[in-house]
């Protein structure tokens, strides 16, 4: 059976116009995965965590601004970190706590959550590592001012109790009631305090 040239034509018309209609289909999806992928990128820079991402291989695929910010002074960019291998472009951590919950997130698909101490950057960090089925999501955030704040209240604390124990006059602390929550060595020698068990 031959086909006349009008109905050639709008076979032809029709192939032309599914044709556009896959192209305008294909071009929406592509627009609109684009702007997915758009609206991820400024989630991602827009954490206050520094957030990096590992594959399975251990190799960078993502820094954020802030990742970037903590190890500009290791002289290191997004650039130079992006497909790098963790373990060989931060060989000091091979064999630390770090490396063992990292490598326990991946093995074991668990969260997991610690602070570890950076030598290079004398600094503290909380680190986050959540496993996917891509590799392993990481959110570090420095927290070495909370730390070196926690450690001079300690301090704070100790050389107030020193000074309490050493004072040359008795001391002591009473609750409201009556009942003595703490007594120097002065008190003591002078005082024999019931015990309140």
């Amino acid at each position: 059976m031959k086909l006349d040239e009008q109905e050639e034509k709008l076979l032809r018309s029709v192939a032309l116009q599914n044709a556009q209609a896959v192209l305008l289909a294909r071009e929406r999806a592509e627009r609109a995965l684009l702007d997915s992928n758009e609206r991820i990128t400024n989630i991602l820079e827009s954490i206050s965590d520094a957030f990096v991402v590992l594959d399975r291989d251990w190799r960078f695929t993502y820094v954020n601004p802030q990742a970037e910010h903590i190890v500009r002074p290791l002289h290191r960019s997004s650039a130079d970190l992006l497909g790098t291998n963790f373990w060989e472009g931060f060989p000091d951590f091979v064999g630390t706590p770090l490396e063992k919950n990292f490598r326990r997130a991946a093995a074991e698909k668990v969260k997991v959550e610690f602070e570890i101490f950076y030598p290079p950057l004398n600094s503290w960090f909380h680190v986050r590592a959540y496993p996917g089925r891509d590799g392993l999501s990481i959110y570090f955030l420095d927290i070495t001012t909370q730390k070196q704040a926690g450690e001079a209240v300690r301090e704070s604390v100790e050389r107030l109790h020193a000074m309490f124990n050493q004072a040359a006059v008795g001391i002591s602390i009473a609750l409201l009631d009556g009942r003595f929550v703490e007594i120097n060595q002065k008190v003591s020698t002078f005082w024999v305090i019931p015990s309140t068990n």
